[in-house]
């Protein structure tokens, strides 16, 4: 179970999950719609990304993501690139341009598209993304810190006592694979 743990903490993903909310006047829209998506700097002047690498200086992209709305909601996953028409990845280092806002345009299909305003700004969950790009000293410190962890999980588990001898050979078995994830201890002196 730690090994899987360490594993994932290497392998971030570039998604980046939306949810946004389309209304016409006071009612909810509800149906198919045409959307589009960029992340620009404070002052909307610069575009970072959007959805299909095509958007400069704030503008609206080309393309657009055919989404279904219901009751007003949708929900996206930024930097899919297995949905048609987003052919751009969301790569962890647009979010070393600190402050973003996501900048959105939605049509039903009959209208010109709309800018829905005002940009988004991105709180903390998008620079997450910044955590797959570690420094090797910085993997070194979270690896320390995994270990520590691991070791408490070790006495934890192997204080508590096993009520069958099933019970005692899958805790061994368990104990065993956590131990393995652990580094050979350093040859002494």
């Amino acid at each position: 179970m730690a090994a899987i743990l360490l594993t994932a903490q290497a392998q971030v993903p570039g998604l980046l999950n939306y949810q946004g909310k389309i209304t016409s006047g006071a009612a909810a829209y509800s149906g198919s719609g045409q959307l589009k998506f960029a992340l620009v700097d404070a002052t909307a002047a610069t575009t970072v990304w959007s959805h299909d690498g095509s958007s400069s200086a704030g503008s609206e992209p080309t393309s657009a993501l055919s989404l279904m709305v219901s009751k007003g909601l949708f929900s996206v996953q930024l930097g899919d690139t297995a949905l048609a028409n987003m052919t751009a990845a969301l790569p962890a280092s647009v979010f070393s341009n600190p402050p973003l806002r996501l900048r959105v345009w939605f049509s039903d299909g009959t209208g010109p598209f709309q800018l829905i305003g005002p940009d988004k700004p991105f709180t903390s969950s998008g620079y997450a993304l910044r955590a797959g790009s570690l420094t090797p000293a910085g993997l070194a410190a979270v690896s320390k810190a995994s270990e520590a962890g691991v070791k408490a999980a070790i006495d934890a588990t192997a204080a508590v006592p096993a009520s069958t001898p099933t019970e005692q050979a899958a805790k061994d078995a368990i104990l065993a694979a956590m131990r393995a994830t652990l580094p050979a201890p350093a040859p002494a002196n």
